[in-house]
């Protein structure tokens, strides 16, 4: 699928009376397919294209999904759950369907400790070094 970026780009091109062989040869798509988008926009006239509304496969068993997400299964044993119910879709399609979700997890984990018994230690950029004639100075790493 072409992007709306591409698109544009396409159709700029044509704008600007650059043939549709070479338009493709400079985007390196099929011409058909620079044709197509020539052709849609000459009989249209609208810059964007089309956006398809389709249905998730997966939307009918989206309470089952959710469910199994609150009970702390993995993705590959809630697969493995709609499996065996009868659902026909692929792992992969599960796992961007439940990254689209929005689901809340804990990712910082707290450890409380008592004073100096832990140490943190920074790796960042310090800035340049200079030897005492005023030269940078070599680094030891590099």
């Amino acid at each position: 699928m072409i992007g709306i970026p591409m698109y544009t780009t396409i159709l700029t091109l044509h704008k600007q009376g650059i043939s549709g062989r070479q338009i493709a040869k400079l985007t390196g798509h099929n011409r058909k397919t620079v044709g197509r988008i020539i052709k849609t926009f000459n009989s249209n006239a609208s810059e964007s294209p089309k956006k398809y509304n389709r249905k998730s496969k997966l939307g009918e068993w989206h309470e089952d999904i959710l469910r199994l997400l609150e009970s702390n299964l993995s993705r590959v044993r809630i697969h493995e759950e709609l499996r065996a119910r009868g659902c026909l879709f692929s792992y992969p399609s599960l796992t961007r369907y439940v990254k689209n979700l929005k689901t809340t997890s804990n990712l910082c984990i707290r450890f409380n400790t008592a004073p100096a018994e832990e140490a943190q230690v920074d790796f960042g950029n310090i800035g340049k070094r200079y030897d005492p004639s005023g030269k940078p100075a070599q680094s030891l790493y590099f």
